[in-house]
Order: structure tokens, then sequence, then C-alpha cells
């Protein structure tokens, strides 16, 4: 099947009807997401680009209609001769400009504090009910720390995904089960996958005992003594177990040590790839959502997985659109 190549490219009041190329680039590794923008001078030359100018690029088929890849603010431009480069960041890039003033932040008061200064209104704030207590303390000075310093402590400290969807900040467990509810983008050997760099990773024999200070001892201010250390282990029984003892920050109960174990215990432990794969451009993933990987040939490489990275390359001169993933840890067990 033949796919027709579309994108729409708005900065500032400007749209772009023609680019040259568009690379986009998001990880659950690294703080923020990355996009870079080529098009011809003469375009630029149009319209006045400046740094933090508001960035929209989607992209898709004419057949599956177009979705938003990247939303976020003009860092740099760079004009040539003939071609020139707009460097994009995601929000996270803001909050980095951005030092935090108290020692003590929620979730809630670090939307106060730390999103809602710094960025244009329209924005919002989708997180797990589960996550309303999780506290950042003195034990974790993050006074005079840069914005995206605090949400990355968060995100290490928790065992949490963060991500920007457009004007939302999305903060949600690392490899949470509800991710696999409903219809998910399927990428399947043979269809829509062109390229495959894939190895087959087998999980291994791993015990996790996650251990923190119990932060209910603590007050608002983040003063008083510590409290007693919690521990949550997975699998709870395991005597052929390699046991890996991770140290965090805070937990809030043992119900809530032994889901970060189980969550780390994924991650370390599970079946997965390695390497990655190209597809076409559509149907769309977003990093650290959970895919559909089909292979009609090997049921094995049959399973659902998360993306851990994944990178979009639009290409106008080669009219290709397409998107490499990088799958982390498997979401259930491979059928033999």
């Amino acid at each position: 099947m033949i796919y027709n190549m579309e994108q729409s490219c708005k900065i500032g009041d400007a749209t772009f009807d023609y680019i040259l190329s568009a690379k986009t680039r998001h990880s659950r590794n690294e703080p923020g997401g990355k996009l870079t923008i080529t098009l011809p001078t003469k375009e630029l030359k149009k319209h006045n680009v400046k740094p933090f100018d508001e960035v929209t690029w989607s992209a898709g088929y004419a057949e599956t209609g177009l979705n938003t890849e990247f939303f976020g603010f003009v860092k740099e431009v760079t004009p040539g001769e003939k071609e020139s480069t707009i460097e994009v960041r995601d929000a996270f890039w803001l909050c980095s400009r951005h030092r935090v003033r108290v020692n003590y932040l929620d979730i809630i008061r670090m939307w106060d504090e730390l999103i809602e200064p710094l960025i244009p209104g329209g924005y919002g704030l989708s997180w797990d009910v589960r996550l309303a207590t999780v506290q950042l303390y003195r034990f974790r000075n993050i006074y005079n720390k840069t914005g995206t310093f605090v949400l990355w402590v968060l995100k290490t400290s928790r065992n949490l995904d963060l991500r920007w969807d457009g004007k939302v900040l999305v903060i949600q467990p690392a490899f949470d089960a509800r991710t696999l509810e409903g219809d998910l983008p399927e990428f399947k050997f043979g269809y829509n996958i062109v390229e495959d760099k894939l190895k087959l990773k087998a999980g291994k024999k791993l015990q996790i005992k996650v251990r923190g200070e119990d932060q209910s001892y603590m007050d608002r201010r983040g003063s008083g003594t510590f409290g007693r250390v919690i521990e949550g282990v997975y699998p709870a029984r395991c005597p052929d177990c390699e046991e890996l003892i991770v140290d965090v920050d805070s937990v809030s109960s043992t119900s809530d040590a032994v889901d970060q174990a189980k969550a780390i215990h994924t991650e370390k432990a599970g079946w997965g790839f390695t390497g990655s794969f190209i597809a076409l451009g559509a149907p769309s993933a977003r990093v650290a959502d959970s895919i559909q990987i089909t292979d009609p040939d090997n049921p094995e490489r049959t399973i659902k997985t998360y993306v851990d990275t994944i990178e979009k390359n639009y290409d106008y001169q080669s009219a290709t659109f397409r998107q490499e993933i990088w799958p982390g840890a498997f979401m259930e067990e491979p059928r033999a």
C-alpha cells in the first residue's frame, strides 16, 4: 500500500506548509524531547522566527490523518545559505531555566511552584491519584536546583515516567499495567515494520528488595527525624534468585515498596528486546507507552512491550516518514 505523507508545522503565528525534514527524539532516560526542523532559508526569511516561539509539529499520512508529534519552544535558529535549521525543545527545557526556591514539594505544589510560572496558560497535568502523597524532602535538597533537576529526582526516586503530551505533563508509574488496556499501536513484521534490528533477551531469576524511609515521619517543611526503614520484595519467594537491593528516597507503605520493586523487576529481570526496529510513521507511538509487536512467524516475538526510546524522521526529499523504536521489557511473558 502506498501512503501519501503529510505534515503541519506551526511556529509562533507562522505556518510552514513546506519543510525539508523534521527529526524528533524522546527517551525515558533523557530529560526532555528534541525536535530539529530543516527548511529552505527563503521560507524562513518570510517569517520572524525567534527563540521561545511556540512550536507544534504534526505528521502522518493522508490515509491515516495527522498526529501531533512534538509540541515545544524554539531554542535556536541557525540560518544557512540555502537551508536553515530550527532547534526545538519541549517544556522541560523551560523548566531547566528556573530554580526552585523551596525545600518541600508534592505534585500539586510542584505544579504551582514550578510549572505555572514558566509556561503560558492552557497547560494541564495528568497524574495517577496514587501519587498524591509523593513528596520531595530536604534529604534530597532541591532548594535552588533547576526545575528539570527536581522533575528528574521525582522520576528516578519514585520510578515514574514523565513526558509532555502536547500541553499536558503526564506523570505515571513506570510499567503500569493499565497502559495495556484498550487498543495498542500495533507494529507487525512484513506489514508496517520495514527494518528489524531486534534481538530477544531472556528473563533472569532476580529478586528485588526496595528499601526506603517512611516519609510519613516527615513534616511538610522536611524537618524532623527520619522514619523507620520500610522494605518491599518482589517476587516474594524465589529461593534460587539472585538478590538486588535498591535504596530509594522514600516509601509510603510496604505495598508501595513492593510496587516499586515489581516495576524495577520488570525492567531489570523481565524478558525483552535489545536493539530497535524501524516502522512506518503510523500508527504513532509515544515514549513510555505500551505497544503491540506482532511476528506471524515467531510467537516468542509477538508481545506487548513499552517504548523506551523513539526517534521519528520525516524527510520530504526521500518521501519517507519513519519511526525507530527501542522497546523495553515485555509487559507479559512471551508465548512459546
